[in-house]
């Protein structure tokens, strides 16, 4: 990818090795390359030192065990005299007996046999014996330096064939990824073109679609634009935009937080994500008192726009105002209550009867009339 690129370019760029830092990754190659890890078993190798350490003691252990089973007075020896006598009994039952001891004794001959042809294999050679001493303490030596492991050393290993490669065609890396930035930048801008042409038709049809809601919220006079400034090209192309406005006839179009009123911001605002969520079905959009600083017939048409939204999407809406919240099928009422250090807030649902009540109240306040709460009724009837 193009970040992807970019970034091995600036790498590239930024980092440079000096000839001091390549002598000393090919020093500490070298030293590791005595060594050919990656045809070295350690197991093995460990095994055969362990043998050779021990040969020593190992050969007393068998001249003593040979000098046992086969002198003139050994353990083979006496054995051989026993059968010798054993075969002159002339007893029936015991020949059995003689005949198991017979095969038993040349089948400890033949064990001794192979024990010593083992031992005499592994021939101790003092030559041999440093050499597999160097390879060990070389080993260690590699393991404290550059891993606790021989593959820990060979993944270090290979990070400075990377290293050393990397300076060595340094140059040639940054000509052939400047090429290739400039190829994927050129594609990119192509398409990011294309994608602000095709922002731009679509901005329209959304001028459209807001100025028609806003017309219903009472905001005939307010220009909606969407502002396009070519930018360098970023994971959103190359288009910056703002919306601009104008609330009031003759008056330049201006960023929308400059010139908006609380009321005014409010609306826009409204229009903007009715507008948005009109291609979505399901989901939940919440409004947050976005009838602040308007009431009468501009509340009303807040809380139509509302309605509409609401046949495509759930809506839900914190509200202070009596024409807005007559829209909703369901009322949840919110309450907070202080204990001690704490405060906890409940939500509660509202019956029938319990609505009308709350919409009363927020029509006359705290002194809740007969007239308030038939209004209530009448608001109900009317906006459900």
């Amino acid at each position: 990818t193009y970040k992807n690129l970019n970034q091995k370019y600036l790498s590239l760029t930024k980092e440079e090795l000096t000839d001091e830092q390549l002598d000393f990754y090919l020093a500490q190659l070298e030293e590791i390359e005595e060594l050919d890890l990656e045809n070295f078993d350690e197991e093995e190798f460990l095994k055969e030192r362990n043998n050779l350490l021990n040969y020593e003691k190992n050969s007393q252990h068998i001249k003593n065990y040979k000098a046992l089973m086969d002198s003139s007075k050994g353990i083979m020896d006496l054995f051989k005299q026993s059968l010798n006598e054993l075969s002159y009994l002339e007893i029936d039952d015991v020949k059995h007996n003689y005949d198991q001891l017979y095969d038993l004794y040349y089948t400890v001959d033949g064990i001794n046999q192979d024990i010593y042809d083992q031992f005499s294999q592994s021939y101790f050679s003092e030559e041999h014996y440093n050499e597999v001493q160097e390879t060990f303490f070389k080993l260690n030596k590699l393991k404290r330096k550059y891993g606790q492991t021989i593959d820990a050393i060979i993944d270090f290993k290979n990070s400075l064939i990377e290293k050393i490669e990397l300076f060595k065609n340094r140059d040639q890396m940054i000509e052939n990824i400047n090429l290739k930035l400039k190829e994927t930048e050129n594609q990119l801008i192509y398409y990011a073109k294309k994608i602000s042409i095709l922002r731009k038709n679509k901005a329209l049809e959304l001028e459209k679609e807001v100025k028609y809601i806003l017309n219903q919220m009472y905001l005939q006079q307010v220009q909606f634009k969407f502002d396009f400034q070519i930018n360098d090209f970023n994971d959103n192309g190359i288009d910056n935009v703002k919306i601009i406005v104008s609330t009031n006839s003759g008056q330049p179009l201006q960023p929308l937080q400059k010139i908006a009123s609380g009321g005014e911001l409010s609306r826009i605002m409204l229009a903007i994500k009715a507008v948005s969520q009109n291609s979505k079905d399901g989901g939940t959009i919440i409004f947050d008192e976005a009838d602040t600083g308007v009431s009468g017939k501009v509340a009303e048409s807040i809380g139509y726009v509302m309605k509409k939204i609401s046949k495509k999407q759930q809506v839900i809406c914190i509200t202070h105002l009596a024409q807005v919240a007559c829209f909703a099928n369901n009322h949840l009422f919110i309450e907070k209550e202080q204990m001690d250090n704490t405060s906890k807030v409940h939500v509660r649902l509202l019956n029938e009867k319990e609505s009308v009540y709350e919409l009363a109240k927020m029509i006359s306040g705290k002194e809740i009339t007969q007239q308030s709460i038939d209004h209530a009724k009448k608001l109900k009837e009317i906006c459900v």
